[in-house]
């Protein structure tokens, strides 16, 4: 078991960081392209648009690509093939009819929007255009489960990795004929041809004319059972997230907007791609041993020690080197986003250790836990920004960010426990403790000593733990040819 486990675990890594370490790269290029041509401003307004459509779209999608998932991986596993093509198609449809509520909930909406975000009705227009969008992502969300779920992480990669390459010179061709009038239709035409790319992988997989709608009203049932839980708790991350770009936009202004997107894109750097790993091949492995308490446990335990081994020498070096990679990214307007940076890397590391700990209760299929759990976090997270913002200003969004992580983490740590009887491993724990001690060490020297000494420290560390968490991956995969 331990064999296939952590095999699996860097196999996917591998495959799905890799892709998302592409996208990532691509983002920076874009990032790097809408600075230059529109400033702190476009940055800003670039964030504040691709959270809007994110908000909706994860809104009226009903949590189908999450508890989709969970279905089709299920299904694959352990019924028919007639079952196993109704699930696919109860999700190919149940995306479209999510789309359209998507696209009309943003058309009416667009007005109020615009105004509570701080801007005026130049943009209700933009929002009607970015409604298309919306419809377009939650097709293309649909598609994305069902590669996922069919464990099909080769196509799903190389999906993702094409998506947002065809999305450049759509977006950024956008902003340069019509600078940010263009934004709205850019960002819309890149999730149209992401849903377009993403379906080209699918096709051929359920046979739609063989299921009538009678019979996909019927499946649905499950699928909406923890997708409403997965739902309510996108509504809030999406509050949360529309309510951090007001409150910066209104009292801080749409500049300070484009330096907190800026900080965020830096510290995601190493992480990012290994939330999209966990996140698709993850759940649906521990999802095939959810009645086996102690397979469950382990498989946590070794996706946190992984997953903290592979990121921990990233985030260290980006710390280290930020003050020059935040020109080379974005500009010289961006310095400021360094002082944003060490909570943020914290809060990362710290979501993911917890994450896959949270995914017990998604496998379980407890949705009023799930919800409740999750509301209460992100009641916590906007509850601590307001309390902050009056004394820490822009400093505020980040540390409410780390402070309702490390209160996460604890409290879904004490669940897991009473749950399944989790405990964190020697090896696990001795991972987790190693990269955060080293990174407070990081943070430390910043504070204290003076700025090439904290770069020297700051970098010896992140080769320190790059050197044995490259020794302690090798030994167990070493491990598995005996």
């Amino acid at each position: 078991m331990v064999k296939s486990s952590y095999n699996q675990i860097l196999k996917a890594s591998t495959l799905l960081g890799g892709a998302q370490g592409l996208i990532y790269v691509a983002s920076l290029i874009r990032g790097k392209a809408i600075a230059l041509l529109l400033g702190t401003s476009g940055i800003g307004a670039l964030s504040l648009y691709q959270t809007v459509i994110q908000s909706f779209q994860t809104v009226s999608n009903l949590g189908i690509p999450t508890s989709g998932v969970r279905e089709i991986s299920d299904s694959s596993a352990h019924v028919s093939p007639e079952v196993l093509n109704t699930k696919l198609v109860t999700v190919r449809r149940l995306s479209f009819l999510t789309g359209i509520l998507g696209f009309t909930l943003m058309a009416c909406l667009s007005y109020p929007l615009s105004h509570i975000l701080g801007k005026n009705d130049t943009i209700v227009d933009d929002m009607v255009i970015m409604g298309v969008g919306v419809f377009f992502l939650c097709l293309a969300g649909g598609e994305s489960a069902i590669l996922q779920g069919l464990r099909k992480l080769k196509e799903l990669a190389v999906s993702q990795v094409l998506s947002f390459l065809c999305s450049l010179p759509l977006l950024i061709g956008a902003c340069i004929a019509f600078g940010l009038e263009g934004m709205a239709t850019g960002l819309t035409a890149t999730c149209a041809s992401s849903w377009v790319i993403t379906r080209r992988f699918t096709q051929g997989i359920g046979s739609n004319s063989s299921v009538t709608w009678h019979e996909v009203f019927n499946a649905a049932g499950p699928v909406f059972r923890l997708g409403s839980a997965v739902m309510s708790n996108a509504i809030a991350a999406s509050v949360v997230a529309l309510a951090t770009k007001a409150i910066v936009t209104r009292e801080s202004g749409l500049e300070a907007n484009g330096i907190l997107q800026a900080s965020v894109t830096l510290a995601g750097m190493f992480v990012t791609f290994l939330f999209s790993a966990m996140g698709t091949d993850f759940l649906p492995r521990l999802s095939s041993a959810k009645t086996d308490l102690t397979q469950v446990n382990r498989l946590v335990n070794e996706q946190l020690e992984v997953a903290v081994a592979l990121s921990a020498p990233g985030v260290l070096l980006t710390l280290a080197f930020y003050q020059w990679l935040i020109p080379l990214f974005f500009s010289h307007e961006f310095t400021a986003a360094g002082q944003l940076l060490p909570w943020f890397i914290v809060g990362n590391l710290l979501q993911m250790v917890s994450w896959p700990l949270g995914s017990i209760q998604i496998i379980h299929a407890l949705p009023r836990t799930y919800a409740l759990t999750q509301l209460l976090f992100h009641a916590t997270h906007i509850s601590l920004l307001i309390l902050l913002y009056p004394f820490l200003h822009i400093e505020a969004v980040a540390a409410s960010f780390f402070l309702s992580h490390a209160l996460y983490f604890i409290g879904i740590s004490f669940y897991a426990r009473h749950q399944t009887g989790f405990r964190f491993t020697s090896q696990s724990l001795l991972q987790i403790m190693v990269s955060f001690g080293s990174l407070f060490i990081a943070i430390l020297s910043g504070l204290y000593l003076t700025e090439n000494i904290r770069t020297v420290i700051t970098t010896l560390l992140g080769l320190l733990i790059a050197l044995i968490s490259a020794y302690r991956l090798w030994m167990v995969t070493r491990a598995t040819k005996f």
